[in-house]
């Protein structure tokens, strides 16, 4: 009888793995650029007229070419007390439905500000489209997107592909987008076979002690080295945070910053972080991180940062935003660059004599 049932089993289990379901798929594919346009000596570029308009230079996003369009007096007689802006279709052939958006920057503080959508196709060259009394002249003029008779101007364009239809052989929900990912988080979450607990703060991360030495030498060191402990059920974090621990925690399981780890200040603490527990990929996606998040508010800081943990690649993109002489000013005033004087003040003397050596930049970092 056992033999029976076995050979029935072995009958049945390749046609059932053959039987598998088709499904059809749809999907709508996107693409999103953006891009900075400064405009320097305003009050001299002013007062052309209405008709009268500067042009970006032309960028790239989803396989089509654009343009941002400025008229400082407004770009109709009746829009004359306004600012007029627009993005400009520069390609040649084809269509592009969009989503765009136009805004300003706030110097100060780095924000986008004065922000203005639209949901459109374009579908001939030099179609212009956009908001012709984007913002009233004397508020713009009396705001800090204006300084030094300097401004810029940020479009975002996301390109909305064609939808397009395919068979797969499995439902979409079962096949894993990254399954190293999933498994780890499942694993984080569901907390099965943890052997450790991590303490920060007081807050308990159950854990996998495998997990942990695999990712950090530090940990691997610990539980794992000449001096390890057979029963220590317990790590106590005490130069982590709770919340930066838990980020780091993550990591080690998925690989990926979680979605919390968004400004700069946390990705900082999670660099610090890193560096102490010799997890190189996390310093490096920190580092990524920071240099996608310059602004004049938190370049002092990140820049401090880069010089104590030895960030060469960090250190050079703070130093290159910190060339354009708008920035530089801007930033000159906060916290971070007061943190910046006191940590590292060779620094601040190389940036002051790059400023007196060179002349201002028209720019600001892309």
């Amino acid at each position: 009888m056992g033999n029976s049932n076995s050979s029935s089993l072995q009958q049945e289990t390749p046609q059932r793995y053959k039987t598998t379901e088709k499904v059809s798929v749809c999907r709508t594919d996107t693409t999103t650029g953006s891009h900075r346009f400064a405009i320097h000596n305003y009050s001299l570029t002013k007062g052309g007229g209405h008709d009268k308009y500067i042009l970006s230079k032309i960028f790239s996003v989803g396989g089509h070419d654009w343009a941002v369009r400025v008229y400082l007096d407004g770009a109709r007689k009746e829009d004359s007390e306004y600012l007029s802006l627009y993005l400009q279709f520069e390609s040649k052939s084809g269509e592009a439905k969009t989503d765009f958006s136009i805004s300003l920057l706030e110097l100060t503080t780095g924000k986008t500000v004065f922000k203005k959508k639209c949901s459109t196709t374009f579908n001939s060259a030099k179609t212009v489209l956009g908001f012709s009394q984007f913002l009233k002249r004397d508020i713009f003029e009396a705001s800090n997107c204006l300084k030094e008779d300097f401004f810029t101007i940020i479009c975002q364009v996301k390109v909305i592909k064609e939808p397009h239809t395919y068979i797969t052989k499995f439902p979409s929900v079962s096949a894993p987008i990254n399954t190293y990912y999933e498994i780890g988080h499942d694993l984080l979450l569901s907390e099965t076979g943890a052997d450790i607990t991590c303490e920060a703060e007081g807050e308990c991360f159950p854990a996998h002690k495998c997990i942990l030495a695999l990712r950090s030498p530090v940990f691997n060191a610990q539980l794992f080295g000449a001096m390890k402990d057979e029963k220590q059920d317990k790590i106590k974090i005490s130069d982590v945070r709770a919340p930066i621990f838990k980020a780091m925690l993550f990591f080690i399981y998925t690989g990926l910053l979680p979605d919390h780890v968004e400004g700069a200040e946390a990705a900082q603490h999670l660099l610090v972080a890193a560096d102490r527990y010799g997890m190189q990929t996390l310093r490096r996606a920190c580092e990524e991180r920071l240099s996608q998040k310059l602004d004049v508010v938190n370049v002092g800081t990140t820049l401090a940062l880069a010089e104590q943990h030895n960030l060469t690649r960090l250190k050079s993109d703070c130093l290159h935003y910190l060339s354009f002489s708008e920035v530089f000013f801007s930033a000159l005033g906060t916290e971070g660059f007061a943190h910046l004087a006191k940590a590292c003040p060779d620094i601040l003397k190389e940036i002051s004599n790059m400023h007196d050596r060179k002349k201002p930049k028209t720019v600001l970092k892309e």
